[in-house]
């Protein structure tokens, strides 16, 4: 039985294709080639004629040519990474090996410890392949060539099984089945083919017909057919110039809707985001970026099985039993040493996050280390129109700007940590702005509207994304309003309102959205703005799910920011000019030379919020460095590196995660 499904496109010159996916869900499809899969990391199910197949980081399977098979993330929440390669077994028949009929049965999670050196052989080759393609060591395609030969010696001596001539396996099957999935195949661009129509065909009722479908196929004769004709069209819609309503209708859809609909359901997103995000990837002159997908950690745990020793002893999934000890001295702190320091990053401006200068940045950072959140002002900015009222004043949002800007976030692996705020210009109640890009801090003219807009935005990102994606963000309410005057022109008690009404609101959307604030800047000054909180929220019952704050090695009072004394360079401060000499003296809140002050600070600010009502105790340290001034020359000194090691260690057992701020120079305050 030939059945063309799914076009596999060979790499170049390599006689294979070898690729890293993030996969989320992939529809029942077949092709002519084999397939191995190599879990990298996550967890997946793979469903071959109705039997289901649990595989886990370090698995690899064997899906032959011309299987239907359907494979899908087992984590809702984050989706599996896997290698893949695809392969056909007529490369090897110039070297006199006769391979019609040869099929294979390779699964290594029901291996029970039987051929453990074979499939570690495998995964060696696999990564391999994977390093040369990547690599593009030269010459390539020999270089494939002679992993792939080792690859089918294996099969061949280890895990091939026989496979009867077609005619038996059809007379010992169902011919039907067959000859109803061929049908389909032919005529899936017609619109009219329906489970009416296909039932006439072969001479059975629609309702026996459908009960059948659903029985041999594990799913409905509806959603087959849909999923044929999605899969059908991806390639033109990838290289035609058709538009997509011409695209839908040569593939059988009846109408674009349809085609939408389905591209979302099976997908995650519209016709028109998969053809952008292959036009990035259609210039062929670029080199693949492989680790778009695959993180630099992922890939990393594929190449240790590279130089892989068949005497060494090998652990259950992991790869090689190796021990490593590390010694680190914490010094005065105590505590469970954590990674916390890596869950959160941070950058100044949400529009950044659309230049192309910063992509690239925090593309870095995701191959290098590999944040869990990234966090920035400004959602709500003037320049991302978001906030809209027509000449007649009615409000209208518009979330094109925030779409691409947390798309291209996630694309790099990194969940937003939501900063709400600050207030847009046409929603705001007085003028007072911060920051060179005129951010708003005032109260806005219309508790109604503000509220909408804000339900409007939660309600539409989790439309885009989904409950169970958008309910692992975080949602920051605002940002150091206890520097009155300069991030807060409103009153205490009117912030306290805004807070409330807004956490409301978000809360009665969801339960699950994590809801929290509000950027406390930690200060030793008793905190009376801290301690205020504490009482309104217990007063009306507000429970947060997490507590957020500020910390940084050089502390001033806020209330004195306005002084021109303090805008000043820290470089000077450390310089000791004469003229500082009274500030020094004067000011309490200005430490010099304290080297474990953000340590006691943090401390400090967790004793106080310990007396919020919480669901959880959830500390966040959303901002953090040794200097507000973004311009202190000292941040591009050795010094940095020391005091960002000693703060991690001192400070990351005490929350759940720190953002050092921020992580790029590419900033927009002064």
């Amino acid at each position: 039985m030939q059945i063309h499904y799914e076009a596999i496109e060979q790499s170049g010159q390599i006689p294979v294709k070898i690729f890293t996916q993030s996969l989320e869900l992939f529809p029942y499809h077949w092709h002519d080639e084999t397939e191995i899969l190599f879990i990298l990391k996550g967890s997946i199910e793979v469903m071959i004629d109705k039997q289901g197949t649990v595989l886990n980081v370090g698995d690899i399977f064997l899906v032959n040519r011309n299987e239907i098979h359907f494979l899908r993330s087992l984590d809702k929440q984050e989706r599996a990474q896997l290698l893949i390669l695809q392969f056909s077994l007529e490369q090897f028949q110039k070297y006199g090996v006769e391979t019609n009929g040869m099929s294979f049965k390779l699964d290594s999670s029901a291996s029970k410890g039987t051929k453990t050196k074979e499939y570690h052989r495998i995964r060696s080759l696999l990564a391999s392949m994977m390093k040369i393609v990547i690599n593009r060591e030269e010459p390539q395609n020999l270089l494939i060539e002679r992993h792939m030969l080792d690859l089918y010696i294996i099969l061949k001596n280890h895990f091939s099984i026989p496979v009867e001539p077609l005619t038996v396996q059809i007379r010992k099957g169902d011919e039907r089945l067959l000859e109803i999935l061929k049908y389909i195949n032919t005529n899936y661009n017609n619109s009219r083919l329906s489970l009416n129509k296909i039932a006439a065909q072969f001479f059975l009722t629609p309702q026996y017909l459908s009960k059948y479908f659903k029985m041999n196929m594990g799913v409905s004769l509806k959603k087959f057919i849909e999923n044929i004709r999605l899969n059908k069209s991806l390639k033109p819609l990838k290289l035609s110039e058709n538009n997509i309503l011409d695209v839908a209708l040569l593939h059988g859809f009846p109408d674009a809707k349809s085609y939408y609909r389905v591209f979302r359901e099976v997908l995650g997103m519209t016709p028109t985001e998969f053809r952008e995000l292959q036009e990035i990837d259609a210039n062929l002159e670029k080199p693949k970026d492989y680790f778009s997908i695959s993180s630099k950690k992922t890939l990393s745990e594929l190449f240790q099985y590279i130089d892989w020793n068949e005497n060494e002893s090998i652990s259950s999934v992991g790869g090689r039993e190796r021990s490593v000890t590390y010694t680190v001295d914490m010094g005065v702190s105590k505590g469970k040493l954590r990674p916390s320091w890596k869950r959160l990053m941070t950058f100044g401006y949400a529009p950044h996050g659309l230049r192309q200068d910063f992509r690239r940045q925090l593309r870095t950072l995701q191959q290098d280390i590999g944040f869990e959140y990234i966090r920035f002002h400004g959602i709500f900015a003037d320049e991302l129109l978001v906030y809209n009222e027509s000449p007649s004043g009615k409000p209208y949002y518009n979330f094109n700007h925030v779409d691409t800007l947390l798309d291209g976030l996630l694309e790099e692996d990194v969940r937003p940590f939501l900063e709400l705020g600050f207030m847009p210009s046409l929603l705001a109640s007085a003028e007072g702005d911060i920051f060179w890009w005129k951010a708003n801090v005032t109260p806005p003219k219309s508790m109604d509207r503000w509220l909408d807009m804000v339900e409007a935005f939660v309600r539409h990102i989790i439309n885009r994304y989904g409950m169970a994606e958008v309910s692992r963000w975080y949602f920051e309410f605002w940002n150091e309003p206890d520097v009155e005057g300069t991030f807060w022109k409103g009153t205490r008690e009117q912030f306290f309102e805004l807070f409330e009404v807004t956490f409301s609101r978000i809360k009665s959307i969801s339960p699950m959205l994590k809801v929290g604030g509000f950027g406390n800047l930690c200060l030793f000054s008793g905190d009376s703005w801290l301690r205020s909180f504490v009482s309104y929220a217990r007063e009306h019952g507000i429970e947060l799910d997490f507590f957020s704050f500020h910390a940084y090695q050089l502390a001033i009072n806020p209330y004195d920011l306005a002084d021109e004394r303090l805008r000043i360079n820290a470089m000077q401060i450390f310089n000791f000019y004469e003229d500082l000499s009274e500030l020094l003296s004067t000011n309490p809140y200005v430490r010099l030379g304290d080297e474990d002050l953000i340590e006691r600070a943090v401390k400090q600010t967790i004793e106080w919020a310990a007396e919020l009502p919480m669901k959880e105790r959830e500390y966040w340290i959303t901002e953090w460095n040794c200097n507000i001034d973004c311009r202190d020359l000292i941040h591009d000194t050795c010094f940095m590196a020391a005091f960002i090691v000693k703060t991690a260690l001192q400070c990351g057992h005490l929350v759940e995660g720190m953002g050092y701020w921020t992580a790029t120079d590419l900033q927009e305050e002064f």
